[in-house]
């Protein structure tokens, strides 16, 4: 048996109704039967309905034509079979290290966003989507070169409530 990775956090006291978000941004592994063994997968998934986990396999999603699909599919689905919440992984911003500093330098195409929570969709049975770096007002008022971002995140939310209804 594995133990809750938070066994004496205040949430996860009967009857209450807070839960943890995890980003699990790690990597997955499989046992030879294609099932996960991942210690810290197994962790999360001890937890039950308690935690809400971000997969994020490679800053988004993987398809099936990525060698580690199986892998990650077969972690989330753990997660799933055990009763987490699966949110996936999407960027919002385009960045490079500058030394040992990220600096954002625009907002990823908006194409490309779009494929991502449609990958999320098609290959992935997800609880939702989550958006990472999402923009500040300061940022869309000091980098107006960087475009309308209300009209990005509008067009990101339009796709991620049309992929939900389907």
């Amino acid at each position: 048996m594995i133990t809750p990775i938070f066994p004496k956090f205040p949430s996860f006291c009967p009857g209450s109704g807070t839960k943890v978000l995890v980003p699990a941004y790690w990597g997955a592994t499989t046992d030879s039967n294609g099932h996960c063994d991942e210690r810290q997968f197994e962790a999360l998934a001890a937890a039950g309905s308690r935690v809400a986990v971000i997969v994020n396999p490679n800053s988004g999603p993987i398809t099936p034509e990525n060698g580690y699909y199986d892998t990650y599919h077969a972690c989330a689905q753990m997660l799933k079979d055990a009763n987490n919440e699966v949110f996936g992984y999407v960027s919002t911003k385009e960045a490079h290290l500058e030394g040992e500093t990220w600096v954002q330098t625009g907002l990823r195409d908006i194409d490309e966003v779009k494929q991502f929570v449609r990958d999320w969709s098609e290959f992935w049975d997800l609880s939702g989507i989550f958006l990472d770096e999402v923009s500040s007002a300061w940022l869309a008022e000091d980098k107006p070169e960087w475009g309308d971002h209300v009209k990005f995140y509008q067009e990101i939310f339009e796709i991620v409530h049309c992929t939900a209804q389907e």
